[in-house]
């Protein structure tokens, strides 16, 4: 019996090894023998609501990003565009500069969206809000109240098509799991307050307040999702069309804009503190109790803001009400480190960039003919598996295998990377313009690549034979140790 003991064969036997319930009979529940452990081994971060095999890669890819791009390199050392990846994260993490600026970047930007210093609300100045949203999606890359997007035409790929849809982006509220953890930590101080303090008492009447506003904010979430749009739901309009559509939306900005303001010259009423403490908070509480009444008139508004500010903030001696700031940052101190999420975006933003500072410049000499062996296996085995389909008819068969020749891939890295001339050209016009990515949204289900991936192992086992066994999994055939990795990862 051979067994395998490279570094890399040890590393996946102990990962394995690490997240197993081994006490679990795997025929009578394969996840608990599989991933048993994995939530002692892998706790979920304090910056996150959830952990798997992927987002703990992820971090470690953020990880290295942030540690070479802290590292001190000169203009003479690397390409421009890594020098650029590299000024960014150094300008953003800058702390001190950033503070001595205040506002004024805020401003800037406000100028540059045409948005008014002073909110309209304040100011009673009408502005032209569609114009604005057309500046915040050119510049800011959002959505405000619907999508813009400009991709390829699903029913004819080679034209391009403009699409309105739901506004892509996830909702601002947190999600209930966010709430219920936050619900949480603040439970957990307040319980210590009232170890500390024998006279502090958390009451019913509070507790069920916490309770009540959760389920408010929950059912705010499942209200505010966003639903895909289906084929069905979807139009083509002409330019015209178009045109006509934008002007009506033009044309009612001064009215949407009296309504809102139609009774501004109500006077909210003071309570203990100063108008700009508890103005705002007050203000969408009346604008929510309009909206439920407008929505059904017989239903008896209830106050949430400030019941749930207060209650949420009682007792906890780390918040400053008299600071607005403060309140608004929620003190959550699991929050992700900044150079972290830096280093996300400019792995997204400046991918090719800042890769140059990891990427193995032999990779394409020593291991891209084992990927390319196992992704032309893969092909194989996705043809066999359509030949032997009895649901698809013949000439849906001969379009999908056809379809599956041509497939390319892109593996590895482009070989222009390490040609500092080539990648300083990829983002020469990174000033002047966002090159976008067109992108097929299309997912194969796991079921299906499972599937493809166990008959393309058979291949690939049929052309090379028996590999050596993993240390540590000796009892088990390579069959069941591909079903057990794709529960690993997957869990």
């Amino acid at each position: 019996m051979k067994i395998c003991d490279s570094e890399d064969c040890v590393r996946i036997a102990a990962s394995l090894k690490e997240s197993m319930d081994t006490s679990v009979d795997p025929c009578d529940d394969f996840h608990q023998y599989v991933c048993g452990r994995w939530p002692q081994e892998h706790p979920i971060p304090d910056s996150s609501l959830t952990n798997s095999w992927f987002s703990e890669r992820s971090d470690r890819v953020s990880r290295k990003i942030r540690d070479l791009l802290k590292v001190n390199i000169s203009a003479d050392e690397v390409p421009w565009a890594v020098m650029q990846a590299k000024t960014l994260f150094t300008s953003c993490m800058d702390v001190r500069t950033i503070n001595k600026l205040d506002l004024s970047p805020l401003f800037d930007l406000l100028e540059l969206l045409n948005l008014p210093l002073i909110p309209a609300a304040l100011s009673n100045e009408t502005t032209n809000y569609v114009e604005q949203m057309a500046k915040v999606k050119r510049i800011l890359g959002l959505d405000v109240f619907f999508g813009f997007r400009i991709m390829t035409d699903p029913r004819n790929n080679s034209r391009n098509v403009i699409y309105f849809d739901t506004p892509d982006h996830s909702n601002p509220f947190p999600s209930d799991r966010e709430l219920e953890k936050r619900l949480h930590t603040i439970r957990s101080r307040l319980r210590k307050l009232e170890e500390v303090d024998d006279e502090f008492v958390f009451s019913d009447n509070e507790d069920a307040e916490l309770v009540y506003m959760t389920d408010v904010i929950k059912q705010v979430i499942s209200n505010g999702t966003v639903n895909a749009c289906t084929p069905e739901d979807e139009f083509k309009v002409s330019a015209e069309k178009l045109e006509e559509f934008v002007e009506m939306l033009y044309g009612i900005s001064h009215i949407i804009y009296h309504m809102v303001h139609e009774d501004s010259n109500h006077t909210i009423s003071e309570e203990d503190l100063k108008d700009k403490d508890y103005m705002l908070v007050d203000d969408l509480q009346k604008l929510t109790d309009e909206y439920v009444m407008e929505i059904n008139s017989s239903l008896t508004p209830k106050p949430i803001w400030r019941s749930f500010i207060e209650s949420l903030l009682e007792g906890i001696v780390t918040f400053d009400l008299d600071e607005k700031d403060k309140v608004l940052v929620g003190n959550l101190d699991y929050l992700k480190d900044a150079a972290l999420i830096l280093a996300a975006f400019e792995e997204e933003a400046l991918g090719m960039a800042v890769s140059r500072l990891f990427v193995d410049p032999t990779f394409h000499n020593n291991k891209v003919r084992k990927v390319m062996e196992m992704w032309e296996n893969i092909r194989e085995a996705f043809a066999s598996l359509v030949v032997r389909i009895d649901w698809m008819d013949q000439s849906t068969k001969t379009a999908t295998l056809e379809k599956n020749r041509k497939m390319g891939s892109e593996i590895g890295f482009p070989e222009w990377l390490f040609d500092e001339k080539k990648l300083n050209e990829y983002y020469e016009g990174i000033d002047d313009y966002i090159n976008g990515e067109l992108t097929l949204g299309e997912n194969i289900a796991d079921n299906g690549g499972l599937r493809e991936a166990f008959v393309a192992y058979g291949i690939w086992k049929a052309q090379h034979g028996q590999e050596p066994l993993l240390p540590g999994f000796t009892q088990l055939t390579h069959e069941q140790l591909l079903f057990l990795a794709f529960a690993h990862v997957s869990q």
